[in-house]
């Protein structure tokens, strides 16, 4: 919810599906309009 126009960083764990295992995740977000939009990656 704190993300800007401008965008950040925001590093979190999360289940990754694909690995079965929480793994932190690294994600863009940045504010458009209203909306939120991001991506990201699991780290290995």
């Amino acid at each position: 919810m704190a993300a800007t126009e401008d965008g950040l960083w925001v590093e979190f764990v999360l289940f990754n599906p694909e690995t079965g295992r929480d793994q932190k995740k690294h994600t863009w977000v940045a504010r458009h309009d209203g909306l939120i939009f991001g991506s990201g990656w699991y780290e290995e």
